[in-house]
């Protein structure tokens, strides 16, 4: 997760810059730690939103508002449904979204859903 926020504080978009940050399940006794810590970085990068999902990433959200970052969201599960929808609101034509956590997560199903409405004809 580390390598893929670090890229994307070097890219040059047109639209918003929007992480979906998930529970990284194979941390074990560090979990926490390393949650909080990925929060923080996340906001280096200086995306518009950071939606944070998990009951593990809930560490994430509180490292990201502690460094200043304010536009958060918090998921405390990966229910694939809210979060597809609450990003498919938020996002516009342009804007570049990050979806990164480990396979139990399910992102796959939200970029699916994210891909259905970029099918669609304007």
């Amino acid at each position: 997760m580390e390598k893929a926020l670090n890229l994307c504080g070097s890219l040059k978009i047109k639209g918003r810059m929007i992480f979906i940050l998930g529970d990284m399940k194979e941390l074990g006794d560090k979990a926490a730690e390393e949650h909080s810590r990925i929060g923080a970085l996340a906001t280096l990068s200086k995306p518009d939103l950071i939606v944070f999902v998990g009951p593990e990433m809930e560490n994430g959200a509180k490292a990201a508002k502690f460094s200043g970052f304010t536009n958060i969201r918090y998921f405390p599960t990966a229910d694939v449904d809210k979060v597809s929808a609450f990003v498919l609101d938020y996002a516009k034509d342009d804007d570049f979204i990050l979806l990164k956590a480990s396979h139990s997560m399910n992102f796959d199903m939200i970029a699916k859903k994210i891909d259905a409405r970029e099918a669609l004809p304007a």
